[in-house]
């Protein structure tokens, strides 16, 4: 065999290595981005993005929600709209911790000169709550004392009295009583539906609790989604009955509320629903 002949041997040699370099490497690349694509499918976030109120047909609040590189509560953006979609109000909650405590502050978008309500809850050094503290637009000034139990929430102290909170052997709260009887607060569970999402689902029906945003550092997060839920004291009787549509990880994608509160003999009747939406 000649040398030119060796030479364009060589060469057919070579290119077809360099073809199967390529295929190889091209096959590498789709092979990692079919798998990485397949792990997020199958790794869904627990971090909700949105959630949007429906009273009726017509949306009436909006929710959304920003985090941090760890995955950590940032802030909230809450508009409530009215039945044409106009916005009646906007707040801004932002969250920051430093020299152990936990400030909340909630801010009126709308108004050009206000105060900020404030929550502070001191944090022992696991990051856990030991007290809470409110201070409302108004000025006035709320404090609570926490103690907690192995991560869970045992009692609430304050200058009015003691509330003691209850919890079944799932990890889920099952009572709150309070003021010597007279305020009790019952809750029943799915015990096949994971309380697993961010913020704390079973906390919807009050979004400006700090519960909401916050429960797993007030020891208050529940193993479960709530079922049911009945408020009553002296002068006012609240029953909520709370059901999900779930995807195939048993994320809520829609929850509904029906409620009916009973005030000085005066029944009101609701039902809203919360679509929700996952970064």
């Amino acid at each position: 065999m000649s040398q030119t002949s060796i030479n364009a041997a060589a060469r057919d040699v070579l290119r077809d290595l360099a073809a199967m370099s390529v295929g190889a490497v091209s096959g590498i690349v789709i092979y990692n981005a079919l798998k990485s694509r397949y792990r997020r499918v199958e790794t869904p976030t627990s971090l909700i993005d949105s959630i949007t109120c429906y009273e009726g047909r017509h949306p009436s609040s909006v929710l959304t929600f920003g985090w941090d590189e760890d995955e950590k509560f940032s802030w909230a953006r809450r508009i409530s709209l009215d039945k044409e979609g106009n916005r009646l109000h906007e707040s801004l909650i932002e969250a920051e911790v430093y020299d152990r405590k936990l400030l909340v502050v909630e801010t009126d978008c709308l108004e050009e000169c206000n105060t900020p309500e404030i929550t502070t809850v001191d944090l022992d050094p696991f990051g856990m709550g030991t007290s809470l503290s409110f201070r409302r637009t108004s000025g006035r000034e709320e404090h609570w004392d926490l103690r907690l139990y192995g991560g869970q929430l045992d009692s609430i102290i304050s200058q009015d009295g003691e509330m003691d909170v209850t919890w079944d052997t799932e990890g889920n709260i099952i009572s709150i009583t309070g003021h010597e009887g007279e305020y009790r607060q019952e809750m029943t569970y799915y015990s096949n539906v994971g309380n697993r999402v961010f913020p704390d689902l079973n906390y919807l029906n009050d979004v400006s609790s700090v519960n909401f945003l916050s429960s797993f550092i007030l020891g208050s997060r529940s193993s479960n989604l709530i079922s049911s839920m009945v408020i009553r004291r002296p002068d006012y009787h609240y029953h909520l009955l709370a059901s999900y549509l779930c995807d195939r990880f048993d994320q809520p994608l829609q929850v509904r509320h029906e409620i009916k509160e009973i005030k000085d003999g005066e029944v009101k009747e609701s039902t809203r629903r919360y679509d929700i939406k996952y970064l």
